[in-house]
């Protein structure tokens, strides 16, 4: 017996250590080399910069959104080119680089307006309400002088350009502000609002007209008897008369607990995979809008499934996009973090439980997937040890 808590306690330290030796150095795991980086990340040795190999052009533009949001334009303009190859006629790709290669005072035009961030947004969030693209970040960073956009305190004072579309949503907001104060304006926004917002034509039967119908009726029933209505459609696979029922109790201005959000996801979701063959747009749409839900409900493995179905639905959904990668960094983060931890604590098995969440959400993280090996080898040799 003592031998064996020897082996395991020698096991466990050798691991641990690479462990921990990763996080002191800056590895982000055990093939990571020791080059010495600036502060953004970018390699201070006089090398040429290269694409990195083996990346899928979906991967490839992930990671040159990454990079803009740390700040290193270098390496996301190397990438991006490298994405050109493949996928030549990307608008996307070429308005990232035109954002990079472009003077910020050329690219937007002097005159701006101040906003003050707010807890929860972020500077794609400000690009994408203000200038109508979340994608724009990097320029609106550039605007505003800000070398790493993903560090923004709340509470910052961001400078909006006064381009046309900017100048539109401002006054709509004002005019929104004043219904509120003047009680005329519901606080909650309609769910069916947010879906009329699609870029696709107009189709017969379609959500936007369900719900229109529905909430010109003013039917005079409370949110519970609406929520129990609502998941008995929901039981019923009537996911239309579930979206349409949605946008009732969000027109009542009603606060949503958690089991309503989840039942307002599951409406979501089920109405999105009905129509997103013949209506992409406005079925990813939906499936964001499950993903709100469902990460206000702290559910944020679910969030980011359902961004990522919105993102393969309509690729041209940049705020899903942006949700989804944020969310990927967050979890990421947060469950590699746990995981170490649990593995320095010997709970090998919860390690690994953690561990296998990072990649669900990043299947591509071979350093993550390098440590989850050594732990199940770890679990299977103290099991030896221990039959």
């Amino acid at each position: 017996m003592l031998l064996n808590k020897t082996i395991k306690a020698v096991l466990l330290c050798g691991i641990t250590m690479t462990l921990c030796a990763c996080a002191t150095t800056g590895n982000s795991g055990p093939s990571a080399k020791t080059l010495p980086t600036s502060e953004n990340g970018v390699n201070e040795q006089n090398i040429a910069l290269v694409a990195e190999a083996g990346l899928t052009p979906r991967q490839r533009m992930s990671k040159s959104i990454q990079q803009l949001e740390l700040g290193n334009a270098d390496v996301a303009s190397v990438e991006l080119n490298e994405y050109l190859l493949s996928t030549p006629d990307s608008s996307r790709a070429r308005q990232l680089l035109k954002q990079i290669n472009t003077p910020a005072n050329d690219f937007y035009p002097p005159e701006f307006f101040v906003v003050e961030l707010a807890f929860g947004q972020s500077i794609s969030t400000l690009a994408q309400h203000y200038l109508g693209n979340a994608l724009e970040f990097y320029a609106l960073a550039k605007y505003n002088g800000i070398e790493n956009p993903s560090r923004i305190n709340t509470g910052s004072k961001i400078k909006i350009p006064l381009t046309a579309n900017a100048r539109s949503v401002r006054e709509k907001d004002a005019q929104l502000a004043q219904k509120k104060q003047q009680g005329t304006e519901p606080q909650q926004a309609a769910v069916a609002t947010d879906i009329v917002a699609s870029k696709e034509e107009p189709q017969t039967t379609s959500v936007e007209d369900d719900s229109s119908e529905v909430l010109a009726e003013n039917v005079p029933e409370s949110p519970a008897t609406i929520k129990a209505k609502l998941a008995d459609a929901n039981r019923a696979g009537d996911f239309a008369q579930s979206v349409s029922l949605l946008g009732i109790l969000t027109s009542q201005n009603t606060e949503f607990d958690a089991s309503t959000r989840l039942l307002a996801s599951e409406a979501l979701v089920g109405r999105a995979d009905m129509i997103k063959a013949n209506q992409a747009s406005t079925a990813a749409q939906l499936y964001t809008q499950a993903a709100d839900f469902m990460q206000q409900n702290g559910d944020d493995i679910s969030a980011f499934d359902y961004f990522s179905l919105a993102y393969a639905t309509d690729a041209s959904n940049s705020e899903a996009q942006q949700k989804m990668m944020e969310l990927q960094q967050q979890i990421v983060s947060k469950y590699h973090r746990e995981a170490s931890i649990a593995f320095r604590q010997q709970r090998i098995e919860e390690a690994i439980k953690k561990w296998d969440i990072v990649l669900h959400v990043d299947p591509s993280n071979t350093d993550v997937s390098a440590y989850r090996s050594q732990a199940v080898e770890l679990q299977q040799r103290l099991k030896a040890l221990n039959p």
